[in-house]
């Protein structure tokens, strides 16, 4: 049986622009960082589309993770919980819209 590459070795891989890497690092990761999407945003297809995002950026930051400062899954986790927040800071803000006591025209149908 084969042996799997290390998490770091794939990230390397990664930077290196190794497509197989990041689809082994999905293969190992994805379902935890759905897991924890999921409770966070509170819609499937949020939840995928951060998800999908996280793995984007860590695909172009490749080359910026230092195993010195942690794990792999964790360089991930905290990718993913930090753009979890921005994104719902961001709708949080965009409901709470200050209209300065106008009162906003109905929209056309």
């Amino acid at each position: 049986m084969q042996e799997h590459p290390s998490d770091a070795h794939l990230v390397a891989a990664m930077a290196r622009g190794d497509q197989a890497s990041i689809e082994a690092l999905y293969d190992l990761h994805a379902g935890l960082m759905m897991g924890v999407a999921l409770r966070m945003m509170r819609s499937r297809s949020l939840a995928e589309d951060l998800v999908h995002d996280v793995f984007l950026e860590a695909w172009r930051a490749a080359d910026s993770f230092d195993a010195t400062r942690g794990s792999v899954k964790t360089w991930l986790m905290v990718r993913l919980r930090s753009r979890a927040l921005d994104r719902l800071r961001a709708a949080r803000t965009t409901r709470r819209v200050d209209t300065g006591g106008e009162r906003l025209p109905e929209p056309e149908q």
